[in-house]
């Protein structure tokens, strides 16, 4: 009789550490899936590629239009000169990069890596901003 007990007794416990493997493969699975999906609705998909776009900030006036531009790193940034005089676009800060001067209808551009404010040296109250999200 103990024998039949213990052989039931053995094929019911390898019965069950059958099915708690399948619940650990299951919830494995269930986990990579909601990753997956997560990824795919917060970043549009997890190691999609992102083009960069070029962006146009037009010279007029005096000013800058649009005057604040919203863009993501490495998109370029390109600035028309449609106004009289001459101008250039130099970053405020250091002064680390500039357009040199910019005649009318001159077209300058730069890949742009970080948020950086911007003017013209020729008439310092022009001024810009580029903000890297």
């Amino acid at each position: 009789m103990p024998s039949l007990f213990r052989k039931k007794y053995l094929n019911n416990l390898s019965k069950m550490s059958f099915i708690s493997t399948n619940k650990a493969r299951l919830r494995k699975l269930f986990s990579g899936l909601l990753i997956a999906a997560v990824c795919m609705l917060t970043f549009g998909g997890c190691g999609k590629s992102y083009t960069p776009v070029t962006h146009v900030v037009v010279i007029k006036g005096l000013k800058f239009l649009p005057y604040e531009l919203t863009i993501r790193k490495g998109d370029t940034v390109k600035w028309i000169n449609k106004d009289l005089v001459k101008h250039d676009v130099t970053e405020e800060t250091n002064q680390t990069w500039t357009s040199g001067v910019m005649n009318k209808e001159d077209v300058w551009k730069m890949a742009i890596t970080e948020t950086t404010d911007y003017f013209c040296t020729l008439h310092v109250i022009m001024k810009g901003k580029l903000i890297v999200e």
